[in-house]
């Protein structure tokens, strides 16, 4: 992170501290979320994704 970065941001802190850390918040959980949902589109397919959760195995043991 640049310097300027880092001086905007402190500077955004001092004039609203709420909507600084609301849109910090925002911006990590969104790359979070896309992060999650691209690592899921890699290792899914088609016969697992989906199922996985929703089919049980009731027969006893």
């Amino acid at each position: 992170m640049s310097e300027h970065n880092w001086s905007a941001y402190e500077e955004a802190l001092k004039a609203n501290p709420v909507l600084a850390k609301m849109m910090i918040s925002g911006v990590v959980y969104s790359l979070g979320d896309w992060i999650a949902q691209v690592c899921s589109l890699i290792t899914c397919t088609d016969d697992v994704c989906g199922t996985r959760v929703l089919e049980r195995d009731d027969t006893p043991t």
